[in-house]
């Protein structure tokens, strides 16, 4: 069940209805608790500003390295076992992109964190996923927030679509209508 749990997580289901419909099981609680607070493999994630008790939880691996392993070789280990390499070669060809868009995320949340310019780092999604905000750094002192898409390439940036996530975030965030918002992108140019 915990690998499973894992590989469900890497393929990007990461609420656990998303689990628990892929794993055609919904006792899966107690699993999710020891995988986060005991063994310490995955995180609990909110929107920005979102209350503990938030229903809008979504897991994700802790570890990049672990990302990739449950992604690509535990899931297809069967392939390796079968020399089958050329096929895995495949498969990981056809789903990095989304994979390393996920992990691009990542790098630019950790870098804004280790700016330390912030008080505050998250992302934004809505209960129906439609609304998903990539990046926001919130300076709470300054009263100020940016507000980023992250893409692999900027000129798949549109910043109106950006623009009406916005309008939604401030529906449903009010700690942010009081606050100077810049808007933009980054890119692997941004690294």
């Amino acid at each position: 069940i915990y690998f499973s749990i894992l590989t469900c997580i890497a393929e990007g289901q990461r609420s656990r209805s998303e689990i628990e419909s892929a794993l055609k099981n919904d006792n899966i609680g107690s699993y999710l608790h020891k995988l986060e607070n005991y063994y310490g493999l995955i995180e609990k994630q909110l929107p920005i500003f979102a209350k503990e008790s938030s229903k809008k939880v979504r897991y994700a691996l802790s570890d990049c390295f672990l990302h990739l392993w449950f992604r690509f070789f535990f899931k297809y280990q069967s392939f390796v076992a079968n020399d089958a390499l050329n096929q895995l070669a495949v498969v990981i060809r056809r789903d990095y992109d989304v994979f390393s868009g996920f992990q691009l995320e990542r790098y630019f949340e950790r870098k804004l964190r280790e700016s330390g310019r912030y008080t505050r780092i998250g992302k934004f999604w809505d209960r129906s996923g439609e609304n998903e905000i990539d990046l926001i750094a919130v300076n709470e002192l300054t009263n100020t927030a940016d507000i980023y898409e992250v893409k692999k390439q900027s000129k798949r940036y549109v910043p109106a679509l950006l623009e009406a996530k916005v309008q939604e975030l401030l529906k449903q965030c009010k700690e942010l209508r009081k606050m100077e918002l810049t808007l933009g992108c980054l890119s692997v140019a941004d690294m």
